[in-house]
């Protein structure tokens, strides 16, 4: 049976490496809970650059209003909202990324709160 976990951990390790979509967990506060590997790949930072900080000092300044102002939204509203912003490259500026943000409420069923 372990090893049989083993197998299927090892597994969404490798789909998460390897995914066209980057994916980060960010708590209320802003602060980046988990980020996917891929975020190297498209925008030059390593996970354990992004992990622990404010995940708003990535936003553009000019962006960086509404797009809090969409977040407070998706907080009350308890769903799903997708925008576009620009979000810091650690070499090349800025570049724009489409967003997909979801409400954890939406999805408690996950227990995001029991990752590392």
């Amino acid at each position: 049976m372990k090893d049989k976990i083993n197998k299927i951990n090892a597994t969404h390790v490798a789909m998460m490496e390897n995914i066209g979509d980057v994916i980060a967990i960010m708590e209320i506060n802003g602060i980046t809970k988990y980020q996917s590997p891929n975020i190297e790949k498209w925008f030059g930072w390593k996970p354990k650059d992004v992990i622990g900080k404010n995940g708003w000092k990535f936003v553009h300044p000019d962006d960086l209003r509404w797009v809090q102002k969409e977040f407070k939204k998706l907080l009350l509203k308890k769903t799903n909202t997708v925008i576009e912003f620009r979000f810091n490259h650690k070499n090349n500026g800025y570049k724009w990324i489409e967003l997909t943000a979801i409400n954890k409420e939406s999805f408690d069923k996950w227990n995001i709160n029991e990752l590392p």
